[in-house]
């Protein structure tokens, strides 16, 4: 049985209005930033200090990816000799690689570590030069992990970005790379051809791809890249229906776990777009709000989602995982919500970074 519990009422007869909500301010008319497009780390530089950080050997992630058995590749078959290798190699190291660049990333926000800052840098640069994550995709599950590195590693970069250490040439360099990555994983999902109840570039992991275009284009500054994915979160908000729920993740055992991670892009690419002057916590009316409020008492309960999906059981943990609500602090900051704020209280300050290209899924493969 899951087990989630709240201290406090759960507020399910609370008002929907949002008369009570902080707004974002938006830049000033006629200030252009800089940096270009900012980053919400841009403007809170921290002090440089001289903690240690030990940022360990330098991982060398594969160009290739595999991470299941399923070869299933739309570039063409690929020898056997050839998928053993990249399964072997790859998937362990990307996953480090996520986790080790958060992680220094993290660590510079807190202390202000320069050491902390340079291993992020460091780590990024090895990855470029190599061309990490940037080959073969053996998979759909493939192509989602890379996804999951590449937001770990552009949200990694924005973190550390005020910090000075990052020359042009190694800017330039870094942003071609995730330039590269990002381009190839729009490329893959516009070539899918949608169904009536199937379609993955307008689901959580088309919006998973977006949030990836978003950080990435603010890193390079591509402002066109950064806009298309600002388009997608406001296609996705047009499809919320009035349950709360998206059309193309409402589907079977794991629409809520869909849902939830579809939330968790949707709120980050909110969040770039309003420190850069877009109010897309408003767009449409507001409909962003439907879907969190759906996902977090889905959380709490998931009968809806049984309903809208033939009573079928929702696969989710056992018990609540930081994967589920980690990212809904940011939402919360913003907009406080006494459920939420329950959730988050469960968790603490442990498991997955809000920012962090997150949120892994409770079941691999999904």
């Amino acid at each position: 049985m899951r087990v989630v519990c709240l201290a406090g009422a759960l507020g399910f007869g609370m008002s929907l209005g949002l008369a009570g909500c902080k707004t974002a301010a938006a830049p000033a008319p006629g200030v252009t930033p800089t940096v270009g497009l900012r980053s919400p780390w841009d403007g809170t530089p921290r002090q440089p200090t001289a903690v240690a950080y030990d940022c360990g050997p330098m991982l060398h992630v594969s160009a290739d990816i595999a991470v299941t058995g399923a070869f299933v590749n739309k570039n063409g078959p690929a020898s056997e000799s050839v998928k053993q290798a990249v399964y072997a190699e790859s998937s362990t190291a990307l996953k480090e690689f996520s986790d080790r660049v958060a992680r220094a990333a993290d660590t510079y926000q807190s202390t202000g570590s320069d050491e902390a800052a340079a291993c992020v840098v460091q780590m990024e640069l090895v990855a470029a030069q190599e061309h990490a994550m940037d080959g073969w995709m053996a998979s759909a599950d493939a192509v989602k992990e890379q996804n999951k590195a590449l937001r770990a590693a552009s949200i990694a970069y924005l973190k550390v970005r005020p910090v000075g250490l990052i020359t042009p040439d190694k800017q330039a360099l870094i942003a071609a790379w995730m330039l590269d990555i990002v381009r190839h994983e729009r490329a893959y999902y516009e070539s899918e051809k949608c169904g009536e109840k199937t379609c993955d570039k307008r689901g959580h992991r088309g919006l998973e791809e977006a949030d990836a275009a978003v950080s990435v284009g603010i890193v390079a500054n591509d402002h066109g890249l950064f806009y298309g994915g600002l388009s997608q979160y406001r296609t996705a908000i047009g499809e919320i229906d009035t349950r709360g729920m998206l059309p193309y993740d409402t589907k079977g055992r794991y629409a809520l776990k869909f849902h939830l991670e579809a939330a968790a892009a949707l709120v980050q690419i909110a969040e770039f777009g309003e420190d850069n002057g877009e109010p897309l916590y408003g767009f449409d009316h507001g409909k962003i709000h439907l879907l969190i409020r759906s996902v977090t008492r889905g959380i709490v309960d998931p009968t809806p989602y049984e309903q809208a999906n033939k009573n079928a059981r929702q696969i989710l943990p056992g018990t609540l995982e930081p994967w589920e609500i980690g990212w809904a602090s940011l939402y919360e900051r913003r907009f406080p919500d006494p459920v939420i704020a329950g959730l988050l209280q469960q968790i603490g300050g442990k498991g997955a970074d809000e920012w962090g290209g997150a949120p892994w899924g409770a079941e691999e493969g999904q």
